[in-house]
């Protein structure tokens, strides 16, 4: 499978997961209250700030996981913020790792929830490496080149006018001559990009 392919399950996945923290964040609190003593936390406190926070941090959650959905859609357009969004992945399962150990959380919990964030954080920086660049113009080197030339040059009826235009309008222009392109010539002009001509 391509790794492109796995990165998109990936973010998929974790997306997915996170998204659905809009269902805590909307619930009564009484139910919150019961999801806490069934995990095993003791008696919820109850106060605005509690509230609060336990709405704000599943609403951001759900956002986060919204973001990942759309980077699936175009992983090289997303590529910046993929990345971004990895890198401090990593640096929260550290932060997580620390808060949850620091506020007594079961062990459970605390391994769970940092070692999760890091390995989903990991994976997707090490298939974004793996990524294969996308070729641009037909490819790079001489393979593209040619294509440049040809997609160039079609849009002329013939050779001769093609090279008579050239010196025409633009006789500033020194062509740089190419060992892998034999039967051509390309030329750049600032204003007017490449151009190919036969002489």
């Amino acid at each position: 499978m391509k790794a492109e392919t796995l990165l998109k399950i990936v973010l998929l996945a974790t997306g997915a997961a996170c998204a659905l923290a809009v269902v805590p964040s909307v619930m009564p609190m009484v139910w919150l209250a019961a999801a806490h003593e069934w995990l095993g936390l003791g008696a919820m406190p109850a106060g605005p700030i509690v509230e609060y926070l336990v709405r704000s941090v599943c609403a951001f959650y759900a956002f986060l996981g919204g973001l990942l959905l759309l980077c699936v859609t175009d992983v090289r357009r997303y590529a910046p913020a993929i990345t971004f969004t990895a890198i401090g992945g990593v640096v929260f399962s550290i932060f997580l790792l620390i808060v949850d150990h620091v506020a007594g959380l079961p062990l459970w919990w605390t391994l769970g929830e940092s070692l999760a964030t890091l390995a989903a954080a990991v994976a997707v920086l090490v298939l974004q490496r793996k990524m294969a660049p996308r070729r641009r113009g037909g490819g790079y080197g001489r393979q593209g080149a040619l294509a440049s030339c040809a997609r160039s040059h079609s849009t002329v009826s013939s050779p001769r006018s093609h090279t008579q235009l050239a010196r025409n309008t633009m006789p500033s222009i020194r062509p740089l001559r190419s060992h892998s392109i034999p039967s051509w010539y390309c030329c750049w002009n600032s204003s007017s990009g490449m151009g190919c001509f036969s002489p």
